[in-house]
């Protein structure tokens, strides 16, 4: 099912039986630059909701952490999101938290409390969003209209990076 003029699919189909989930590749988008760049919510959400997760063919999807554990159907809406491209991820994200974090029941209240006071519109962040990515190897593959993880990036945490890896916990 596709959203918003195919810009943001509501699981599609990622991962599948055909392309199955990498388990070895878990990220998140959060940084220690993120406070005071981007919305309180969306601070929560890059650190405590979205995984960053990519499947066999090297395609790149958002999970809830939170509900990531049970059967599909078992879900609230849009707990995976398809990424179509970097550029678009802030509106994926806007779209994540306007359905899911409002009906998921395994987010704790509070941070689905907060989603209510945010503010839904800062074109200036949109681009902090598409940085961030890229950081962590975050491609556009135009030619499968998704979102890859760039070959040449070694892994989402490595040693090179300014900052200290963040890991889920």
């Amino acid at each position: 099912m596709s959203r918003q003029g195919q810009r943001l699919h509501w699981s599609a189909g990622i991962p599948s039986a055909r392309d199955p989930m990498d388990p070895y590749f878990l990220a998140t988008l959060h940084s220690g630059r993120d406070v005071g760049r981007i919305d309180p919510v969306h601070v929560k959400v890059r650190r405590s909701v979205l995984e960053v997760r990519r499947t066999a063919s090297n395609r790149v999807f958002f999970q809830c952490r939170h509900c990531a554990h049970l059967h599909e159907p078992e879900r609230a809406v849009s707990s995976i999101v398809d990424l179509v491209s970097v550029d678009g991820i802030y509106r994926d994200v806007v779209w994540f938290t306007r359905y899911h974090l409002r009906a998921c029941e395994h987010i704790p209240r509070r941070v689905r409390e907060m989603n209510a006071e945010a503010p839904w519109l800062a074109a200036d962040i949109r681009a902090y969003w598409a940085e961030s990515a890229m950081e962590l190897g975050l491609r556009d593959d135009e030619e499968r209209r998704c979102v890859v993880v760039d070959p040449s990036v070694e892994d989402a945490t490595s040693t090179e990076s300014t900052e200290p890896p963040v890991f889920l916990s």
